[in-house]
């Protein structure tokens, strides 16, 4: 859906994949890559992964090991899905802190 904005950190790469893989499909300006706006926000910062951002703005470690299994599988393990919704929240989350809006 076109109108669901998808969070995460070089992203752009998933928008060209949907693009490829599932032709017709419009998800142009759908997705929002954090990256520009972390370093905006930390000019210094070296690493600018999901992982990276959930440590420095919620100070908490972030498990990245689910995302190297097969997603193309049929069906996923509960640790899968566990990945995949933390991955999604995170980014959210690290979008909304960044932009200052939890207070």
């Amino acid at each position: 859906d076109p109108s669901v904005l998808k969070v995460g950190v070089g992203c752009a790469g998933d928008e060209v994949t949907l693009q490829r893989r599932c032709p017709g499909l419009d998800v142009r300006g759908s997705f929002f890559d954090l990256e520009r706006l972390a370093k905006a926000k930390f000019p210094n910062l070296r690493s600018c992964g999901l992982k990276s951002l959930v440590a420095i703005l919620v100070g908490k470690r972030m498990s990245k090991g689910q995302q190297t299994k097969n997603w193309e599988q049929a069906s996923y393990t509960p640790a899968m899905i566990r990945y995949a919704a933390n991955d999604a929240a995170a980014g959210l989350l690290c979008l909304e802190l960044l932009l200052d809006v939890r207070r």
